[in-house]
């Protein structure tokens, strides 16, 4: 039983933070719990009713022993208990949970020194049936576990209501909390820079959906993990000024922080025969995240049916070029 985490909203998306608060008028009066969004690889444990326990990947499946070296980290002793901790759980309640975290440190990504590898949830899915599942909110989190493993969450960073929008929340984490160091930096290493990538924020007495399944969890990302940037670009055939315009924007989008954002859920690239599976991810990934934008979509779709060929073709080219970078 695994219910994949849902894709987090990036902060700058405006009309998708507008909708939920049109749709939602209580999310004014709302209190957000901030956590560091980690840089590492998606990864779920699955405590089920029957006392079996499961791993998986963002995509669900179960991780083959290359994945970024997992089992190293669950076959500690110090882990072992917390597994144990979690089975008991599952059958004394006779219930399947599923823990969504983060599996980060050394070796799996780079970008934030984290120490040692480790692994800590910040998600958690409660399994009722087959087809049945529950998120349970930050507000019931801890009446449903023991001590320990709440110690194995994500810590929280603060607790902010709206003094006057979401937006201006925004702003004042961005000031105070975004550009710190990583709350998992190693002490030796503590007088030195070690930027967070990011923040994540979400509303802590309930989760808000809205009528196409979306929820209302965003990330704000520090300024360099982004993973779009603008790149110079030749001038060749003679295309539309909408074309010339547009392609740069396109071409930001690839980019090593989307390529470690991509291996976190698949797995590296091991081999250049991998090369065709990784190319139609990565460039479903681009597009999706590209066309998102009102504005893009909109130039897009103006584009000449050449120029738009023409357009995908170097997009994937470029998406080419980075993946062999990494073999």
């Amino acid at each position: 039983m695994f219910k994949k985490y849902p894709e987090i909203e990036n902060h700058y998306r405006q009309k998708f933070i507008d909708r939920f608060f049109d749709l939602y008028p209580e999310l004014q009066h709302e209190f957000f719990e901030i956590t560091e969004k980690l840089d590492g690889a998606n990864f779920s444990i699955v405590c089920h009713a029957d006392g079996s326990i499961k791993f998986h990947t963002r995509t669900g499946i179960e991780p083959d022993t290359k994945f970024f070296g997992w089992r190293e980290v669950f076959e500690s002793e110090e882990m072992q208990t917390y597994l144990a901790q979690m089975k008991e759980f599952s059958l004394r309640f006779n219930k399947t949970i599923q823990f969504v975290g983060e599996l980060f440190g050394k070796g799996i990504q780079g970008r934030v020194d984290y120490g040692e590898k480790k692994w800590r949830w910040f998600y958690i899915i409660e399994h009722r049936n087959n087809t049945e599942s529950r998120i349970v909110p930050i507000q019931e989190e801890k009446n449903y576990f023991f001590e320990s493993i709440i110690y194995l969450r994500v810590p929280t960073i603060t607790i902010r209501n709206l003094e006057n929008d979401f937006n201006s929340l925004l702003t004042s984490l961005d000031e105070k909390y975004l550009k710190t160091n990583s709350i998992f930096t190693p002490l030796e290493k503590s007088d030195q820079v070690n930027q967070k990538e990011g923040l994540v924020i979400r509303p802590k007495s309930r989760d808000y959906f809205s009528p196409v399944g979306a929820i209302f969890i965003v990330k704000q990302k520090n300024e360099k993990f982004k993973e779009n940037v603008i790149k110079k670009t030749k001038t060749i055939k003679v295309y539309s000024h909408e074309y010339h315009n547009l392609i740069p924007l396109g071409l930001s989008y690839v980019s090593k922080n989307r390529t470690l954002s991509l291996f976190s859920k698949e797995g590296e690239i091991d081999s250049p025969k991998e090369i065709g599976k990784y190319i139609k991810l990565y460039s479903a990934d681009v597009f999706n995240d590209f066309l998102k934008l009102d504005e893009y979509q909109e130039k897009y779709d103006a584009l000449s049916k050449e120029e738009q060929k023409v357009f995908n073709k170097a997009i994937n080219k470029e998406i080419v070029q980075e993946l062999n970078s990494h073999l």
